[in-house]
C-alpha cells in the first residue's frame, strides 16, 4: 500500500486522471477506478484531492502549466512571432498525445465541473494559454510582422486549425501540424 502523505502519490494520483480524462472524459472513470489502479484506498485520494472535481481541475491547471512553460521557452528562444509560433506548435507536437489532448477535451467536458472550477480554469486559460498567445500575434501585429487583424479572432483561427489534430499518434500529428502551419502562414494558394 503507498504511503497517503507522498508527492509521488499525488504525480500518480495526476498521471492515472489525466489518461482516463482523455480516454473517457469526466464520466469515464471514478474515483475508485483510480484508486484500484494505484493500488490505494480512496481516502488516500480523499487525502490529495477532495473530489473528482477537484481532481479534474488539477489535472487541467498542470496541463496549462506545461503549456505555459512551452510558450516560455518560445518567447525566449525565438525572435520573431511566426517563429514563436512555429516553435509552440511543434513542442505541442512534441509532447504525448494524451496531454496534447487534455485542453481539447477540457473545452468539450469542462459543463461537468462546478462553477467555481469551470471559472478556475478558464481564467487560468485565458492567462496562461489563450492571452499569451493572442500576445504573440499582437507582437507580430505591432511588428508589421502580421496583417492588422483581431489579435484574438487570429489567436482562435491559429488554434482551432491545430486542435483538431492534438490527439492524433505522433507521426501523424507532427506532419499535419507542418500542413496546417503552412496553411495558416502561406495560404493554400499554390505559390509558382
Amino acid at each position: 500500500m503507498a504511503v497517503v502523505d507522498s508527492p509521488a502519490l499525488k504525480e500518480q494520483i495526476l498521471s492515472v486522471a489525466a489518461r482516463l480524462f482523455v480516454a473517457g472524459g469526466y464520466n469515464g472513470f471514478s474515483m475508485r477506478q483510480i484508486a484500484e489502479e494505484l493500488g490505494v484506498s480512496k481516502p488516500a485520494l480523499y487525502y490529495h484531492f477532495k473530489d473528482k472535481d477537484d481532481l479534474i481541475l488539477a489535472v487541467l491547471i498542470a496541463a496549462l502549466e506545461e503549456y505555459n512553460q512551452l510558450i516560455n521557452t518560445c518567447i525566449v528562444c525565438d525572435s520573431s512571432a511566426r517563429q514563436r509560433l512555429t516553435r509552440l506548435v511543434k513542442s505541442i507536437f512534441d509532447l504525448a498525445p494524451e496531454k496534447r489532448a487534455l485542453i481539447r477535451i477540457a473545452g468539450q467536458e469542462i459543463v461537468h465541473l462546478s462553477p467555481l472550477s469551470r471559472q478556475t480554469f478558464n481564467l487560468l486559460y485565458h492567462e496562461k494559454f489563450i492571452g499569451r498567445i493572442t500576445q504573440i500575434f499582437q507582437d507580430g501585429i505591432q511588428a508589421g510582422e502580421f496583417m492588422a487583424v483581431d489579435p484574438v479572432l487570429a489567436t482562435r483561427i491559429f488554434l482551432g486549425m491545430m486542435s483538431p489534430f492534438f490527439h492524433l499518434p505522433d507521426g501523424n500529428a507532427r506532419h499535419i501540424s507542418d500542413v496546417t502551419l503552412s496553411i495558416f502562414f502561406e495560404g493554400a494558394l499554390r505559390h509558382d
